[in-house]
């Protein structure tokens, strides 16, 4: 039998976002936690992707040296999607977009093993308090990306593409450009300062990417 969720299952990060937002881009605040694991949190901030989505993913769909970088979510031979509507390209902005730069591999330790990813970073919430409440979970970080863009004033439309939602009206485009897509979710990217990318997760001493996408704080 299918499990029913409480309403309050997975929270919306809200009211306190601010807040949130400032103590997990804090620097140095997941030192301890898998370097992977780490990076990975803070691109589902910015992508709001599925957090099975981000661990599965692969090097072929990471899409760093695009005109407009960005990730495409795919299914594989090994590994399917919730649904079709699953199928989608995110642009990379802010800090998902610099925690990608230092994975252009993806997150082979998490791969096929997302209840893992799951586990080591909400230990790591509990163990810090980054969580505004004890209702909210990991996965309240996807739902907090999707009203962030709700009250930025994305489209719905666009909002469903992003988060691979079916969209239940008629059909009449696909979600826009990947510039279109990036210039609309630069208007909720986190700000990125260059105190965050001198701490841990990030590395700019190796990696080719690093640090040429500062949003001003």
């Amino acid at each position: 039998m299918k499990a029913i969720r409480r309403p309050d299952q997975y929270l919306r990060l809200r009211g306190d976002l601010w807040h949130y937002v400032r103590r997990v881009l804090a620097p140095d605040v997941f030192e301890g936690l898998n370097r992977q694991g780490a990076l990975l949190c803070m691109a589902l901030m910015e992508t709001g992707c599925r957090p099975s989505e981000l661990a599965n993913i692969r090097p072929a769909n990471i899409r760093l040296d695009a005109e407009v970088p960005h990730i495409r979510i795919r299914p594989t031979k090994d590994r399917e999607l919730k649904s079709g509507a699953s199928v989608r390209d995110i642009p990379l902005v802010g800090v998902g977009l610099e925690a990608m730069r230092q994975a252009p591999n993806g997150f082979p330790h998490y791969r096929d093993r997302s209840y893992l990813l799951s586990a080591s970073l909400t230990k790591a919430f509990k163990a810090r308090a980054l969580f505004p409440t004890k209702q909210h979970r990991i996965y309240s970080v996807r739902h907090s990306f999707e009203n962030r863009m709700l009250e930025a004033g994305l489209g719905f439309g666009l909002r469903c593409t992003l988060m691979g939602h079916r969209n239940p009206r008629p059909e009449y485009g696909d979600g826009g450009s990947l510039a279109y897509r990036r210039d609309e979710l630069l208007k909720i990217a986190h700000p990125v300062s260059a105190e965050l990318l001198q701490s841990y997760p990030f590395d700019n001493k190796h990696n080719k990417y690093a640090g040429a996408n500062l949003v001003p704080c």
